[in-house]
This record gives C-alpha cells, structure tokens and sequence, in this order.
C-alpha cells in the first residue's frame, strides 16, 4: 500500500510526491508554485491522501495516485469554460478533463496530469483563467 492510500498514517507532501514518477516531480513542484499553494496532505474519502493548495484562484487538489495521477479544481463556471476552451485549442496539450460536474456557477473538475507537458499545460490555464 502506498502513502497516498494509508488513512492511518498520514504522510508528508514529500512522502505523496516520492511515490510519483520522476519526470513527474518537477513539473509538480513548478505548478505549485506557480500557483502560489503550499501543499498540505489531507484525506479526502474518494481520493486517498492529496495535496490540497489554497490558491488564488480557488482550492487545487493534487491526487497522487501513482497509476493516474489528476488535478481537482473548483471553478466558478465561467473560468472552467475558459480553461477548457484555451486547453482545447492548444494543440499541443494533451490534456485529459475526466469529468466536470456543475452545482449552479460552480464547477468541480478533474484532469489526468500523468506526464509533465499536460500537468503544465492544465496548470498553465488554470492560472490564466484566473484573470477572466
């Protein structure tokens, strides 16, 4: 059983992104910061142990799930359709949007972040959808 997966033994922000491939680490470490978080492991029932960073443009959740690491993000509805436009029409980015579900103009979404490119990528539009 991996950190992430361990209820009773709650890990560090290190312990969650040790279990992480390599060429994913850094990357993950730019994204935070860029986003201006700083991790904090919390357990949250349907994902395990994440990193949750208080950002300016809203709650991220890092789920380190070796096998797919993703990103959660709540968004008022205007900035996910900006996101998701601007990572649509990137062509370069692989970005994955596994599900999105709406509660009046808020958008709770997450997004397969498995290799360093898409992880950039999604942070990338989330920080500029910040300026809508």
């Amino acid at each position: 059983m991996g950190a992430w997966q361990d209820r009773f033994q709650p890990p560090t922000a290190d312990m969650l992104l040790s279990e992480l491939p390599d060429g994913l680490k850094p990357a993950l470490r730019v994204a935070i910061r860029d986003l201006g978080g700083r991790p904090k492991a919390v357990w949250v029932d349907s994902w395990n142990w994440t990193l949750h960073l208080q950002t300016p443009q809203g709650p991220v959740y890092f789920i380190p799930d070796p096998s797919g690491p993703r990103l959660a993000v709540r968004l008022p509805r205007h900035r996910f359709e900006r996101m998701h436009e601007a990572l649509k029409a990137d062509r370069a980015s692989k970005s994955v949007l596994l599900s999105a579900s709406g509660v009046g103009d808020t958008v709770w979404t997450e997004w397969a972040v498995d290799d360093p490119e898409t992880l950039a990528a999604v942070a990338g539009a989330l920080k500029n959808a910040e300026s809508v």
